[in-house]
């Protein structure tokens, strides 16, 4: 399921960042005295504009994709997952996360990843700007068609040993004591590469 593909992806995350935070302290000198005072940071009102083309948004046309959206935040080891946002789909302008992800004890020279991550839903093979009444000989093609897709997408799992629910990082963003706010601010998110969601039109 969708929750189990979330749970797993953060509990693989949160495995590498205790690991991670271990080599960094094997390399590291003991520190030894006062190292700086220790503060709560917390990250709420999560909101991501999305930007469709207007034949989209406004037309109900062109990309009837739907996706599943969560986020992750983390700060060395702590690190928290949002709730998970399905379905979203041309027909909103925004994701909004009602999350609010508290870490503690973090010191002034503190990086906050924050990770968004997607997985297209698979279970609507319609398109939207389809005529209604069709000739069976266009449906039969259409039939024809959507199965060679469901074949060669369970080949690919099965080939790469990944079954079910497989979310990609679509984009990421560092922030630091420099961005602290009580009010809202606009952050710049850097779009990871990745070939699986660009569409061709």
């Amino acid at each position: 399921s969708l929750q189990a593909a979330k749970s797993l992806l953060t509990s693989n995350e949160r495995m590498t960042a205790y690991i991670a935070e271990l080599h960094r302290k094997s390399r590291e000198p003991p520190q030894i005295g006062w190292n700086g005072g220790k503060a709560r940071v917390s990250l709420s009102d999560l909101r991501l504009p999305l930007m469709w083309r207007d034949t989209d948004h406004f037309k109900n046309k062109g990309d009837y994709r739907r996706f599943a959206v969560f986020c992750l935040a983390k700060i060395g080891t702590q690190l928290y997952d949002t709730s998970l946002m399905f379905p979203v789909d041309r027909s909103m302008t925004d994701v909004t996360f009602n999350d609010v992800l508290l870490f503690e004890n973090v010191g002034p020279d503190f990086k906050l990843d924050l990770e968004v991550y997607a997985h297209v839903l698979r279970d609507d093979f319609s398109i939207a700007s389809t005529p209604r009444k069709i000739k069976n000989t266009l449906h039969s093609s259409i039939s024809r068609t959507v199965g060679k897709k469901l074949a060669a997408t369970l080949r690919d799992e099965l080939n790469s040993g990944k079954i079910g629910p497989n979310f990609e990082l679509m984009a990421s963003a560092k922030l630091t004591l420099e961005e602290v706010d009580d009010r809202v601010h606009t952050h710049d998110m850097k779009i990871e590469s990745t070939r699986k969601y660009n569409k061709t039109t």
